[in-house]
C-alpha cells in the first residue's frame, strides 16, 4: 500500500499528489516523480527494466529531473509546496 499526499502551492494554487520520498511502489512497479522543465508539470512514471523517461504531458525527454516534495519547489512559480491530506492507495486482485 502506498500513501499519497496532496501538495499545494499557496502562491499559485498548483496541486500534485505524491509520496513524501519522490517514489512509491504500486502493483505494476515502482513509480518515480519528475519535474518537467518544459511544460512545468510534476509527473509520475512507472519504472521498467529499460525505462525511457519521457514526460506524458509534452513528450519531452531531455528536461526531466527527479522531484520530491520535501526538497522540491512548485514547478509553476518556484514557491514552497505545503503538505495537505494523505490518501492511501491500495490495489486489489
Amino acid at each position: 500500500m502506498a500513501v499519497l499526499v496532496n501538495y499545494k502551492c499557496p502562491h499559485c494554487g498548483y496541486e500534485v499528489y505524491g509520496s513524501k520520498y519522490g517514489h512509491y511502489c504500486v502493483k505494476t512497479g515502482e513509480a518515480f516523480m519528475f519535474h518537467c522543465h518544459s511544460c512545468h508539470e510534476i509527473v509520475s512514471l512507472i519504472s521498467e527494466k529499460e525505462m525511457i523517461v519521457q514526460c506524458p504531458e509534452c513528450e519531452e525527454t531531455d528536461e526531466l529531473y527527479s522531484w520530491n516534495p520535501v526538497d522540491g519547489r512548485c514547478p509553476k512559480c518556484n514557491g514552497c509546496m505545503e503538505e495537505g491530506q494523505s490518501s492511501p492507495v491500495m490495489c486489489v486482485d
